[in-house]
């Protein structure tokens, strides 16, 4: 059981998913979840993306576990994208997410950067990328 001191008012937001993040010993301890929580309020959907993406089951980790914790990096990211209840923005989201894969890594950040609301959004930007380095690059000839 977490010992949180008596004077702490409610934790809300990105809480839920911070405590799903850390081990049960930390999840213990307060102290480690009350720093945890600054992190949790600065990421960004790209973060949660990458996490959902790269999340692996614990060696002792229950599979109940891992599924939760796998749900709250989906969640976490379809809400910031507010993807969440719009199933033409989840649609648009899993293209521009699978677009930016072939993209150089430069260029995926600068994309992504750019908010793309749709993959053509996103091939449009990556197309006046390369038109802007291919420019810049043949004065220098």
């Amino acid at each position: 059981m977490i010992n949180v001191p008596p004077d702490t008012h409610e934790i809300n937001g990105e809480s839920p998913e911070c405590f799903s993040e850390l081990s049960l010993k930390e999840c213990c301890n307060y102290d480690i979840f009350k720093q945890a929580l600054p992190r949790a309020y600065a990421r960004v959907p790209e973060f949660h993306r990458k996490q959902f993406r790269t999340l692996i089951k614990g060696r002792c980790e229950s599979f109940s576990n891992y599924a939760f914790r796998l749900g709250t990096c989906f969640k976490a990211w379809f809400d910031g994208k507010q993807a969440q209840e719009d199933m033409r923005r989840l649609k648009q989201v899993l293209l521009i997410e699978q677009f930016v894969k072939c993209l150089p890594k430069e260029l995926h950040r600068w994309v992504i950067e750019k908010a793309p609301k749709t993959s053509f959004d996103a091939a449009k930007f990556a197309n006046e990328h390369f038109k802007s380095e291919k420019f810049e690059g043949s004065g220098n000839q």
